[in-house]
């Protein structure tokens, strides 16, 4: 491992840590630690596991639906987006991550 590389990780362990200390129920914790591992049953992930197939998004069926694209940039997902208190934040972020946009949301972004 390179500088570089234990840099970074350290970085990222320490956001691991803050998040899971945040005051939030711990089922929000687990759906952000397994979006951020891009563990959530996407179409993707599971067509990648041989469990089903195509693995194109049934809202848009423009997209492959990945945790990105089922979490903000599907333009039928950003339309339920609008009606959330979070959007005005959340318009700005939608060319980037899902890890990024959380790191905005809670507080996290340029740390």
């Amino acid at each position: 491992m390179n500088a570089d590389e234990a840099s970074y990780f350290t970085g990222f362990h320490s956001w691991w840590k803050r998040l899971w200390l945040l005051n939030l129920p711990n089922k929000i914790k687990i759906f952000c630690w397994k979006a951020c591992k891009e563990i959530l049953p996407t179409k993707l992930l599971l067509f990648k596991r041989n469990i089903m197939g195509p693995a194109v998004c049934e809202l848009c069926g423009n997209q492959v639906e990945s945790v990105d694209h089922a979490l903000g940039s599907c333009k039928k997902i950003q339309q339920q987006w609008k009606t959330s208190s979070l959007f005005d934040v959340l318009k700005r972020l939608v060319n980037i991550n899902f890890v990024d946009r959380l790191l905005h949301v809670v507080g996290f972004g340029g740390q």
